[in-house]
């Protein structure tokens, strides 16, 4: 998460992302097969290949069976891992990105969480990034 991240804070200290920026970037040769993913596990976590976080502070075993994500793609290519637009449960965690690909890819959007199935209740806002760079 960024150096200027907000968390949301809940009841007993807990607390939910808002306002964060997870990111996950990597360079690959041109032409080599490549595989990036975002991952928020059902315990809080997020984690990445350059930005290992938390999503949930402190991480909790099972915390995400109380809580649902949906991320949403404001620009850039569409996930081959992952479903966009639509609330998930976190009980066993999500994870979003590109199984394997020669191409250069990005995503930039939203990872909203909710306490709810439907996102009556949202309780984080956070902006994630996703880059596959070709040199």
């Amino acid at each position: 998460m960024s150096a200027g991240q907000q968390m949301l804070v809940s009841a007993g200290g807990f607390r939910v992302a808002n306002g964060a920026t997870f990111e996950a970037s990597i360079s690959a040769a041109v032409g080599a097969s490549t595989a990036l993913s975002s991952s928020f596990t059902s315990a809080g976590a997020y984690s990445s290949v350059s930005s290992p976080a938390n999503w949930f502070t402190p991480n909790v075993t099972g915390i995400g069976s109380s809580y649902w994500i949906r991320v949403t793609r404001s620009s850039g290519n569409v996930f081959t891992t992952g479903t966009e637009g639509t609330w998930l449960s976190l009980s066993a965690g999500q994870a979003f990105g590109w199984t394997s690909t020669t191409q250069a890819r990005s995503w930039i959007g939203t990872a909203e969480f909710a306490i709810d199935s439907g996102g009556a209740t949202i309780v984080g806002t956070n902006t994630l990034n996703m880059l596959i760079d070709r040199i």
